[in-house]
């Protein structure tokens, strides 16, 4: 858009304040998941920004068994300093081999981004609900399950 031109937004259609940078996500109250009342309009916000992130496939995607394996027998060792430990000072319980050990980190790290999208868009109301649940799909499917009604589509 050249300098000095504004956006104008079509009469009836509200603006949304979605702050997007390299550290994450901040949606505003108004855009967050309040309930029933915003579900729909938050499900396809959401679902775009996942989407357009690469990260759309593990909130659709249940984690497979032999990754929730190694996920359930991911320890981090400290290190000498005391601080956590990185993938490299890492002990498995799950045997993997090398190549699946660099997948599994890999899913790792993009399952944790969509969990942080996720809360960033959630209400304090709603999210006392998916508190516990700390993977995506998980998340994304009791959301649906408590506001997916026949309205919302």
């Amino acid at each position: 858009m050249p300098r000095g031109d504004k956006k104008v937004v079509p009469k009836g259609v509200a603006k949304i304040n979605i702050m997007v940078s390299n550290t994450g996500t901040t949606f505003s109250e108004r855009e967050k998941l309040r309930g029933d009342e915003n579900y729909s309009t938050w499900r396809w916000r959401v679902q775009g920004i996942l989407d357009e992130r690469d990260l759309w496939d593990v909130v659709e995607t249940p984690a497979s068994p032999a990754y929730l394996a190694w996920i359930q027998s991911y320890t981090p060792v400290p290190s000498a300093s005391g601080s956590a430990a990185t993938s490299s000072t890492v002990t498995q319980q799950v045997a993997v081999s090398q190549q699946q050990l660099t997948v599994f980190e890999a899913e790792r790290k993009t399952r944790r981004k969509a969990m942080n999208v996720l809360r960033a868009s959630l209400s304090e109301d709603v999210i006392t609900h998916v508190f516990h649940l700390d993977d995506p799909h998980g998340c994304w499917d009791a959301l649906r399950g408590m506001y997916n009604t026949k309205t919302n589509g």
